[in-house]
């Protein structure tokens, strides 16, 4: 059933072997001795098991569905398996009590192929019912995943069956229509884009704008109603001297015109309610012509060039360069002195065919020619929430070539950047990726492509994968293997924290814990760490100091090791040399000395009474208000984290650490604001070289770093110096240190220093 139960219970018989019989005369135009045996007997157990429910739509018998699936599912040339799977759809979903249905039944009356299908698409429509969050979208994703896995024709089926359900939303209340949409609009229409589908992908999207922006699918659709007969009279008789010339060429053509999808067309003269101007100018007309092979194609082209004027740089040869999903044709931009502009399409009768049926003409043909393009796809369904939803809708819609160094042309998703590129050669060559050389130049990773550029990845052995390089990918398969680059080199990073603590207690206490000791494992209980790794992984995000470590290591070190951390410290000048002597006498006084003595160094060294909670911290850290946004009370606002150098706040969007939030890097807290952070009046007394633009200069690194200049005044003296001062507001977790060392960098700056409060 799916998208929220189009049935309502009545009794009902079929009556509808009519279009039974076209449906079986479809497969069989379509198909080499099909099994129609097979689409009749599923035909009739599913006219049994939906005997008693009715749409909710016109009051239809349930059965209208299942046979408009099987339908779309015949008219797209599928073959008698899929059909009668289309046909069985939700017959386990639906069936109850003397009729119910399973899996092994269908096995063993319709085959394995059947039922395989069968119950992927019954454990997506379960998922579907669910109410709409992004939880849920989600997990349908990962079971389209598993079903493309097991079969691709389940999700093809599922797309025939929502594109099906998305002509009766209107009985819906409203709010359901909009989450239907939305769902279709994230995700199953890039998907039906990706398999090909485009004139069903174009269907769905004029559906989900009649839902989503109703007022510019009516303004567009009113506008084609005023000039659409006209371009299409003009187009006409254009289509129809271009064939009359091909024919005196002794080349067979036909023609069709189309307007574009109303979506489509949206999307080209840009958002808000589209006015007629804009619409005028737009491209929102297709002509394409049909010839019987590919050198008639490029004939074709030829003399369309000749008869109206086409744009520089409109022509696209996807025959010669396939679409990574088998899409072939000619594409070029044309216009005419009373034509708007007009996208012409030149392709041959089976391409004409193959560019509605997709993906599904190769598996017609037993095997995918090339599977790039599916293994992307299943890669984008990887993730959690927010993330999956993002990468599903970013699938590519079209895509360039460009030139490898031998010469070789690959195509990559329009849009791609030369690190998108270099995971699609490999994921080593894009996890050692250092730059790119694009026709010659050495450019940044990030840089996009163009189509006809010859890309050149340059690789480097000490490339560490960072947050960073998320934001220079625009495709799912380059993101997916960049957070799995980082969460490898950041497992190692713990274990390797892990295994540097160890290693310093046995350099400067002379002792360590066992590995898989009872006192490991003691630590790791009075640290509240399940184990080793989880304790590296708190050093390394600088929520565990050594001084918190060391001070519930102290119940557990042997004599020596206390002895040992005692001169440390006092190597340090954290304790007395007194405390040697304690050392060799006192030894419960001197383990609640040592462990007084480390947690209050800590406390000495956290910000007192900072104005903001981080969630997670085991102790007490500096903290300080980033300077890129130097975030404000009230603002959302999380916690970096580095170890020796205490938590910075950012502003939650800030570009220094959005790719951090969006994966939950383990440095980056949430964090909140417990008050209004104190404002303290700082005084700086400022000396340097008099020259000119000084003054600015000052005052724009002050702007730069977000810092409330009260008063600037700065004088030039007679020995050709400058000298002045300072007065600035500066909040509680902005350290004065940190703007001293900023004004120092500016050119002409010899000494900047606080004034003391007491001094004129």
């Amino acid at each position: 059933m799916g998208d929220d139960d189009h049935t309502d219970p009545v009794v009902e018989g079929n009556g509808h072997t009519g279009a039974l019989d076209e449906l079986l005369k479809t497969v069989s135009e379509h198909n080499e001795s099909p099994d129609l045996d097979l689409i009749r007997r599923a035909f009739e157990l599913a006219s049994e098991v939906h005997r008693c429910q009715r749409r909710k739509e016109g009051n239809e018998p349930y059965i209208v569905h299942p046979l408009a699936v099987a339908r779309l599912t015949a008219d797209h040339q599928m073959d008698d398996v899929s059909v009668a799977a289309a046909l069985l759809h939700d017959c386990i979903e639906d069936a109850r009590g003397a009729m119910r249905v399973t899996g092994p039944m269908l096995a063993s009356g319709f085959g394995s192929e059947v039922a395989v299908i069968v119950e992927g698409l019954t454990k997506l429509q379960r998922q579907e019912v669910a109410p709409s969050t992004n939880h849920k979208l989600a997990t349908l994703v990962k079971l389209l995943h598993a079903t493309a896995t097991a079969d691709l024709r389940t999700i093809i089926i599922k797309i025939f069956d929502r594109a099906h359900n998305l002509s009766s939303l209107t009985v819906f209340p409203e709010h359901k229509q909009r989450r239907i949409a939305l769902e279709t609009e994230k995700f199953y229409i890039p998907v039906a884009t990706r398999l090909g589908l485009f004139k069903l992908a174009r269907e769905m999207e004029d559906r989900v704008m009649q839902v989503l922006q109703p007022e510019a699918y009516h303004s567009i659709l009113q506008w084609l109603g005023r000039e659409g007969n006209r371009i299409k009279r003009e187009l006409k008789e254009k289509a129809k001297e271009i064939c009359e010339q091909l024919r005196a060429m002794h080349v067979d053509c036909e023609y069709r015109i189309d307007p574009k999808g109303v979506y489509s067309i949206y999307q080209a003269v840009g958002p808000g309610t589209p006015s007629p101007g804009r619409l005028n100018e737009g491209c929102n007309f297709e002509l394409c012509l049909i010839v019987g092979d590919v050198d008639s194609c490029f004939r074709a082209l030829n003399v369309v060039h000749r008869r109206l004027a086409h744009l520089r740089g409109s022509v696209k040869d996807f025959i010669n360069s396939p679409k990574i999903n088998g899409y072939q044709s000619l594409h070029t931009i044309c216009t005419g002195p009373t034509l708007p502009r007009v996208q012409v399409l030149v392709r041959t009768h089976e391409m004409n065919v193959n560019s509605d049926i997709g993906v599904i003409s190769q598996l017609r043909q037993g095997r995918l020619q090339d599977r790039r393009w599916l293994d992307e796809l299943l890669d984008s369904l990887e993730g959690d929430g927010d993330q999956v939803l993002e990468l599903t809708s970013q699938v590519a819609y079209a895509e360039i070539q460009v030139i490898t160094p031998r010469g070789e042309g690959r195509e990559v998703p329009q849009g791609a950047t030369a690190l998108d590129y270099a995971y699609s050669i490999h994921t080593a060559i894009g996890d050692r990726a250092a730059a790119a050389l694009i026709d010659g130049e050495t450019r940044p990773l990030g840089t996009v492509l163009r189509s006809g550029q010859r890309v050149e990845i340059l690789t480097g052995d000490d490339v560490r994968p960072t947050y960073e390089r998320l934001e220079w990918v625009r495709t799912s398969r380059a993101a997916v293997a960049v957070r799995r680059a980082i969460r490898r080199a950041e497992r190692a990073a713990f274990l390797a924290e892990a295994a540097d603590f160890f290693a310093y207690c046995e350099r400067h206490l002379g002792w360590t814990p066992a590995p898989h000791s009872e006192q490991r494992q003691r630590l790791c209980e009075a640290l509240q760490v399940s184990n080793e790794e989880e304790l590296g992984r708190e050093i390394y995000s600088g929520r565990l100091a050594y001084d918190f470590i060391f001070a519930h290591l102290v119940p557990l070190l042997p004599r020596t090791a206390l002895t040992a951390l005692v001169g440390e410290l006092a190597h340090e000048g954290a304790v007395d040399t007194s405390c040697l002597e304690v050392a060799t006498s006192e030894e419960s006084s001197l383990r609640t000395l040592l462990f007084t003595t480390l947690v209050e160094r800590l406390e000495r060294r956290a910000a007192p009474e900072a104005p903001v909670t981080i969630v997670g911290l085991r102790h007490s850290l500096p903290i300080r208000l980033a300077e890129c946004c130097r975030p404000e009370y009230g603002d959302d606002i999380v916690a970096l984290t580095v170890p020796e150098r205490g938590a910075t706040i950012h502003r939650r969007r800030c570009r220094k650490v959005r790719s951090m939030v969006d994966q939950n890097a383990p440095r980056l807290g949430r964090a909140s604001w417990k008050h209004r952070p104190q404002r303290a009046l700082t005084r700086l007394h400022i000396q340097g070289r008099d020259r000119r633009g000084l003054f600015q200069a000052i005052a724009e690194s002050l702007l730069r770093m977000k810092v409330d200049a009260q008063s600037v005044q700065l004088s030039a003296l007679p020995d050709g110096s400058a000298e002045g001062e300072i007065w600035l507001e500066l909040p509680a977790l902005v350290p004065a240190a940190e703007v001293i060392e900023r004004l120092t960098t500016i050119p002409g700056v010899t000494n900047v220093a606080p004034v003391s409060k007491g001094k004129d």
